[in-house]
């Protein structure tokens, strides 16, 4: 409960638009609004933003695959940092 807790504060709360398995009667939070991340989370770029959005879904149809992550601009901007290829191995290969 504490996890959804949490992305009620960041996201607001889920509803049928957002979440289409959303069922009203079996969880009631304080109604909350989506934050904007890019002000809530001042040291972010654009790429963080939206791989982070686009993984911290409520509906598993809208969410992220791993592969997809993996595959998200801002993973193969850190990449192209110089990150340890063993590194980036290990994560690619532990969710292949």
């Amino acid at each position: 409960m504490k996890i959804l807790s949490n992305m009620i504060n960041i996201f607001g709360n889920p509803n049928e638009y957002n979440c289409p398995s959303y069922l009203p009667q079996i969880v009631q939070f304080e109604k909350r609004q989506p934050k904007n991340l890019s002000k809530e989370i001042l040291k972010i770029n654009g790429d963080e933003i939206d791989s982070l959005q686009k993984m911290l879904q409520y509906d598993p149809n809208t969410k992220i695959s791993v592969k997809d992550a993996l595959k998200h601009r801002y993973i193969t901007s850190i990449k192209k940092r110089n990150l340890s290829k063993k590194v980036m191995q290990i994560i690619q290969n532990k969710f292949k």
